[in-house]
């Protein structure tokens, strides 16, 4: 069993620890947080920037429909007029001529319509290789943040194991030495008669059991054989 004095340091070693691991894992913990921050800031401005971009697109490509529409206009006029100088205008030319420019009115704003669903895609497809650009780049972060934080607290577990065992390994010695310290106890007793004052005495007693050099039970005999207080 270890001393009290190794006790202690066996507390205050545990006790470093585990402040470092709490220390190790708040950082940790803030980190990914504020990583976390700063992609979802990265996320919303792309969704942000792509949702701007469509709503260009419909209000560029509404010009095109309505283009449509005035060219539209024109040609049926100027057909009606024609017809009717032609004085056709109930005849089945003008009605076939009618429905051909519906016909092309039709096919112009299917054109549009194609344009307008290619430039939707392409920023749809711009905008998920930005998110999947972002998460990977959060993905590559936290796996590196969760390895940091891995290796920081393997280092603190060896390095407290091997301060940990030392104490203990230290404290062992100290109870092997306490109990076979028959002739350190002769040195001991013979080192006392050149020690004057009855508190050196008791100090260098007090400093030889502490260090393991004798044991507790030893001291005390010392000092009922040298007629010292135990104080």
């Amino acid at each position: 069993m270890a001393t009290l004095n190794n006790q202690t340091i066996l507390d205050k070693q545990t006790q470093a620890y585990k402040k470092l691991v709490a220390q190790y894992t708040a950082a940790n913990k803030q980190y990914l947080a504020d990583i976390s921050k700063s992609y979802d800031a990265q996320t919303k401005n792309a969704n942000s920037n792509a949702n701007a971009a469509a709503a260009a697109l419909e209000k560029d490509f509404r010009k095109s429909y309505d283009l449509n529409e005035i060219q539209n206009l024109i040609s049926r006029r100027l057909l009606k007029e024609k017809m009717a100088n032609l004085g056709l205008t109930q005849s089945g030319l003008n009605a076939s001529s009618n429905t051909a420019l519906a016909i092309s009115r039709q096919n112009a704003d299917d054109r549009v319509t194609a344009s307008k669903a290619a430039a939707a895609a392409k920023i749809k497809a711009q905008l998920n290789n930005t998110l999947a650009s972002i998460n990977a780049a959060k993905a590559s972060d936290s796996a590196k943040a969760a390895k940091d934080l891995a290796d920081k607290l393997s280092n603190a577990y060896k390095d407290y194991s091997k301060q940990y065992n030392s104490t203990l390994q230290n404290a062992v010695k100290q109870k092997q030495g306490g109990s076979n310290s028959g002739a350190n106890l002769i040195n001991v007793y013979g080192k006392l008669y050149s020690i004057k004052g009855a508190n050196n005495r008791k100090a260098f007693l007090k400093a030889v059991t502490a260090a393991g050099y004798i044991t507790e039970s030893q001291r005390k005999a010392l000092l009922k054989t040298l007629n010292l207080r135990d104080n």
